[in-house]
């Protein structure tokens, strides 16, 4: 194949990683769930936040997320979840 299209292919594979990158959690995590409900879902698909996280009635607070797409890379899933501001930490 020639070179422009190998270029092409280069920038089409960088750009859509980079939007998977940079993609806002609320374009694709939903606000209300069958068990569950956030105020306002903030931050990106990898680093993000639920404010105000109710599970079947509940408020336990405001869930923060950070996910480690490295590891993803090697065929393991890491991520550290807190949940905090509510009648339990964690």
């Amino acid at each position: 194949m020639k070179r422009p299209f190998w270029i092409a292919l280069f920038a089409a594979i960088a750009f859509v990683a980079i939007v998977l990158m940079r993609m806002p959690a609320a374009w694709v995590l939903p606000v209300r769930g069958p068990q569950w409900s956030c105020a306002s879902i903030e931050g990106s698909l990898w680093s993000g936040g639920c404010a105000g996280l109710t599970v079947s009635g509940t408020g336990l607070g405001d869930l923060t997320w950070d996910l480690h797409p490295s590891r993803l890379l090697l065929g393991r899933a890491a991520a550290q979840l807190t949940v905090g501001h509510g009648p339990a930490d964690g």
